[in-house]
């Protein structure tokens, strides 16, 4: 370990102001906001964080690394207050689904997509998307994740197999998977000319295979991902974390769905579907 893990709350309050100016600020500045990060001892590497990491993931690693210290820590700004009991002041939900949304988000346990292929399980259960580096998205979407103060891009759910639909469809193409269809219309690409002409479902488009592969190895490279597996209630947990988290390219039940997704998707449907 390079710095430290244990902070006093002055250390902690300041090392999360700095973050937060850091997101908003270029490149030429950031590297000295991180200097100064260091010079308090907070270095990302100790905790595999990476560079778009936020205040609430600095606050995340450093409690579960002191568990005892947890007074001596400043609250998050999008964490719920608490009263001077220490008890949220907010109606909880039930402990298994705070259990598994803590589980679910540990930065820790996010692995890079180009590691998992023989790990994911054929088992129920909600996965979560974060992307490295949020300049690798395009400017206004790469704007909007830092202004959310974290690089959360995708929540999504397994029904029945977390390998056949997260990492299938969602990451390899294999299907129709909302997450694929999203990342890669933000990424600029389209899919063939009139390829849903002589399908019964008009909106679940796809890409060919050339741009199918570009994509994956753009998910392979950029995509970290971590999951939890959930036997019943993961679409209550779902609708919690996407309300809570407001991940960028969630669009059902997301108060800050993008419009821009949106009208991207509906530009690729419309490809889709004209008249060659």
């Amino acid at each position: 370990m390079k710095g430290k893990s244990v902070f006093t709350k002055d250390e902690a309050e300041e090392i999360g102001r700095l973050i937060r100016v850091k997101l908003k600020s270029d490149s030429n500045k950031q590297k000295g906001i991180r200097a100064k990060i260091r010079k308090l001892g907070f270095y990302a590497s100790d905790f595999g964080l990476t560079g778009g990491y936020s205040e609430r993931d600095f606050l995340n690693v450093i409690k579960t690394r002191e568990k005892a210290a947890h007074s001596t820590l400043p609250r998050s700004t999008d964490s719920p207050l608490k009263s001077k009991h220490g008890r949220s002041s907010e109606k909880k939900a039930p402990s298994s689904s705070n259990s598994g949304s803590r589980n679910l988000m540990k930065i820790r346990d996010f692995k890079p997509a180009s590691e998992i292929d023989h790990i994911v399980p054929h088992a129920p259960g909600v996965y979560a998307i974060r992307i490295k580096d949020p300049k690798k998205l395009p400017r206004s979407f790469k704007a909007e994740l830092v202004s959310r103060n974290h690089n959360l891009i995708y929540i999504g759910i397994a029904s029945q197999s977390l390998k056949r639909r997260m990492l299938g469809q969602e990451l390899r193409a294999r299907g129709h998977g909302t997450f694929f269809r999203s990342i890669g219309a933000v990424l600029g690409f389209a899919p063939p000319k009139g390829s849903l002409l002589s399908k019964k479902n008009k909106r679940n488009y796809s890409f060919s295979t050339i741009d199918e592969k570009k994509i994956i190895s753009w998910i392979n490279d950029n995509l970290l991902v971590n999951w939890i597996q959930v036997d019943e209630g993961y679409n209550q947990l779902e609708t919690e974390l996407i309300l809570d988290q407001k991940p960028l390219l969630n669009i059902a039940k997301n108060p800050l769905a993008m419009n821009e997704l949106s009208k991207l998707r509906a530009k690729c449907v419309a490809i889709a579907n004209e008249q060659t």
